[in-house]
């Protein structure tokens, strides 16, 4: 095995810095693409008359797999998408959730469930 290392250290030595630098790039391109596909996003949007995809109908699916034991949000992306499906959705969130995204005690009926204006109001009347 030492002889081995021993002729190709060269050889792994390149291997090693070509990764290095193939992740510099691939992390600087990153930060160049993003926007640019961005605004061709955009700019394909107003050509053809389009837009982000929105829900019809307020309202979700509480699913209890995207918040922690503590009943906290642990998928920040799914949060996220959730409030921009529709607008309405901000509401229900701000409304359900805490400051830290942790889901309030009266709203635990709503877990597995759809959380909409009527499921809400029901549960406020508990």
């Amino acid at each position: 095995m030492g002889n081995f290392l021993t002729k190709n250290f060269v050889w792994i030595l390149a291997a090693g810095v070509g990764v290095y630098f193939y992740k510099q790039v691939d992390e600087k391109s990153k930060a160049i693409t993003k926007p640019i596909g961005n605004f061709l996003a955009q700019v394909q949007f107003a050509i053809n008359n389009s837009g982000d995809i929105k829900y019809p109908n307020a309202g979700f699916f509480l699913n209890s797999e995207k918040l922690d034991y503590t009943l906290k949000v642990n998928n920040l992306v799914w949060f996220d998408a959730i409030e921009k499906l529709h607008p309405a959705h901000k509401v229900f969130l701000d409304e359900i959730f805490d400051s830290d995204k942790r889901l309030k005690n009266q709203y635990r009926p709503l877990l597995n469930g759809l959380v909409d204006a009527d499921s809400i109001q029901t549960v406020k009347k508990g």
